[in-house]
């Protein structure tokens, strides 16, 4: 699969923006070929900010800047109703600040990189986040996997976890506590 330059992501991992509808549409906004996996990565429409209350919800849990959206972008699936957004960051934190919206349910929590691997040769990279303060919601245990799943899968996807594009990604989660 080619590059999307009106998508892709700068080496520093923000958006570069040209055709907000080629960002939406486009497959190598995952930066994973071939994959079924339906997250993508774009901008927060109005309308989206406004259906799910997001300068509220998210202002409440910037810990660094309350009453502040942090970000401006998301990793979403819509089919899966889910959505990960970044909620704060700050410089002298090791972890920062994300919501996972689940089928109408929120988790927040703190996530880090802790350990990766890139091979360009091979067009692959792998990643292990740290992720502290996940509490799922109440739900019986095949659902909280798929939740797990779903999490893993919204991690992998997003440019705040991973910020190259590689046509072959993956991640680990480990739950920690502290």
């Amino acid at each position: 699969m080619r590059p999307n330059p009106s998508v892709d992501l700068a080496p520093f991992g923000r958006w570069t923006l040209r055709d907000k509808a080629a960002q939406r549409r486009s497959p190598s906004t995952l930066g994973i070929a071939g994959s079924t996996m339906a997250f993508i990565n774009e901008y927060i429409q109005k309308a989206d900010c406004e259906k799910y209350d997001l300068r509220r919800v998210c202002g409440e849990h910037n810990e660094a800047n309350r009453g502040h959206m942090y970000c401006r972008d998301w990793t979403i699936d819509r089919k899966r109703d889910a959505f990960l957004i970044q909620v704060w960051s700050h410089r002298d934190s090791e972890f920062s600040g994300w919501a996972f919206y689940w089928k109408g349910e929120w988790a927040f929590f703190e996530m880090r990189p802790a350990d990766g691997k890139q091979d360009r040769a091979n067009n692959t990279c792998w990643f292990l986040f740290l992720v502290k303060g996940f509490v799922a919601p109440n739900s019986d245990e095949a659902r909280r996997q798929e939740l797990l799943d779903d999490l893993q899968a919204a991690i992998t996807a997003s440019p705040g976890g991973m910020t190259w594009n590689y046509a072959h990604r993956s991640a680990t989660i480990e739950f920690i506590h502290g």
